[in-house]
């Protein structure tokens, strides 16, 4: 199930938007997996824990997509662009 924009907007924060060098990322629930997909859908990011930061400097300037698996079994994901 996705979640609606308002819930999906209390469950976590991907900051800055657009980014440079690191994401930070803020959970309020648990997760079982964060993924970024470039716009082709190469996983170019994979984390099994709440990472709060995610290195973006060796990534390619770009639209990405940010997708959150949480334990409850809801998705979200968000996009992202990542400048140099």
């Amino acid at each position: 199930a996705t979640l609606s924009e308002k819930s999906e907007s209390e469950l976590f924060v991907v900051f800055p938007n657009p980014s440079d060098k690191q994401l930070m990322v803020k959970l309020k629930e648990s997760v079982q997996w964060i993924k970024a997909f470039d716009m082709v859908g190469n996983c170019v990011f994979v984390s099994t824990s709440g990472v709060s930061t995610i290195e973006t400097a060796t990534w390619s300037a770009g639209l990405y997509s940010i997708a959150i698996f949480f334990d409850n079994g809801k998705t979200t994901s968000r996009q992202i662009q990542i400048i140099h």
